[in-house]
């Protein structure tokens, strides 16, 4: 088995409405740090690429073949569906070179941390700031690849920031690349209710590399196991969400943070698109003890840890990417009325119930017959 790396830049050209704000008027001018794309071959026989995106979410006309691509969720990027040409030509660069540079496979050591003060939950009674996260590191022939799966909305540039940046998600991988020494790709994991708002001193340039360099030095290590690989055996299940009605209005907000969530709504209400919300798919990676579930929607960080919960029945090492394949809204666990999230989401209080329900049977129809029966 091989594993092979490399990264592109993606360069959109200025002048183009931007992702992530409902609040943002002006179109991009600018750039400050470049967006870009990394990809990692995994295979031989059987190749299969895993690919990081600079961008809010992925556009579901992004779908390459033997390939799972995951957004960042930068909020300064350009409307993803205005990238299709460019992120085509750029993944054809990108998975090739990756490929070439693929070298033998001989182990990924899996680590388990903490980190504290980079960013906390925006919902709910719980704001403490320290978050959980996972590395993989694939020990290859020609050097060592690294993954960070973390939980948080990189959302240090605010509204007012015309400028592409992949915001402190590029700080956080370029921050650990610096440290150990090798490349790292970031996945987004469940942070539809975890974000810098409360651990923020600013909404600059400056307050990136703050954070970026308080995750790196402040990482405190909880677990390691070294894993051989095999595989990679990928699969993907389709199913449909539940909506909320289109002849219900939501009431007006109580608390004025969720204005900007109430503004999206009615937007969604006038345009008569709540449709289009219905379809999903996830996805399975498995690469030996190692489950990669992948999701297009924004979950909650407590959803996650059910689906972990879920996974680690069948497999030692679960992990919950978000931000996957396609780009969907928040599912906001039943209780969570009045908030941003909430009004955001065009999903109805079933959602989440009904993912984990989808999630759960999905797991269980790819295993043996005999573990079946122990359900």
């Amino acid at each position: 088995m091989k594993a092979g790396f490399s990264e592109t830049r993606i360069e959109p050209e200025t002048g183009l409405e931007m992702a992530g704000y409902i609040d943002r008027v002006e179109t991009s001018s600018g750039i400050h740090r470049p967006l870009e794309m990394k990809a990692l071959f995994i295979g031989d026989c059987d190749p299969f690429w895993l690919v990081a995106v600079d961008l809010l979410g992925i556009p579901a006309s992004f779908r390459p073949n033997d390939t799972v691509a995951v957004a960042t969720h930068t909020h300064a990027a350009p409307e993803s569906g205005r990238l299709k040409d460019q992120l085509n030509s750029t993944f054809d660069s990108c998975r090739d070179r990756a490929r070439k540079a693929a070298s033998h496979l001989s182990g990924i050591e899996h680590i388990t941390f903490e980190v504290e003060g980079v960013c906390s939950r925006r919902t709910g009674g719980d704001q403490s700031s320290v978050v959980g996260g996972d590395v993989l590191v694939f020990e290859c022939e020609t050097g060592r690849i690294g993954i960070v799966i973390f939980p948080c909305h990189p959302t240090v540039l605010g509204p007012e920031n015309t400028l592409y940046s992949p915001d402190l998600a590029g700080g956080i991988r370029q921050a650990l690349t610096r440290k150990f020494g090798f490349p790292f790709m970031y996945f987004n994991s469940c942070a539809g209710d975890v974000s810098t708002r409360y651990t923020r001193a600013g909404r600059s340039s400056d307050e990136i590399e703050r954070l970026s360099g308080l995750f790196v030095s402040g990482m405190v290590e909880t677990g390691r196991k070294r894993i051989v690989p095999s595989g990679p055996s990928y699969s993907e299940h389709s199913f449909e969400m539940p909506v909320k009605s289109p002849d219900e209005k939501p009431p007006y907000p109580a608390r004025p943070e969720a204005l900007p969530g109430y503004r999206l709504a009615l937007k969604r209400l006038e345009s008569k698109g709540l449709d289009k919300y219905r379809p999903a798919r996830l996805g399975l990676l498995e690469l030996g003890e190692i489950a990669m579930l992948f999701l297009p929607f924004e979950l909650f960080l407590d959803t996650g840890e059910i689906l972990k919960r879920i996974a680690r029945k069948h497999f030692e090492v679960p992990l919950v990417v978000c931000y996957a394949l396609d780009y969907l809204p928040y599912v906001v666990p039943a209780g969570m009325e009045g908030g941003y999230e909430w009004y955001a989401s065009p999903y109805d209080e079933r959602a989440e119930s009904h993912l984990i329900s989808e999630v759960e049977s999905f797991l269980l129809a790819g295993r043996p017959k005999d573990e079946q029966e122990l359900y």
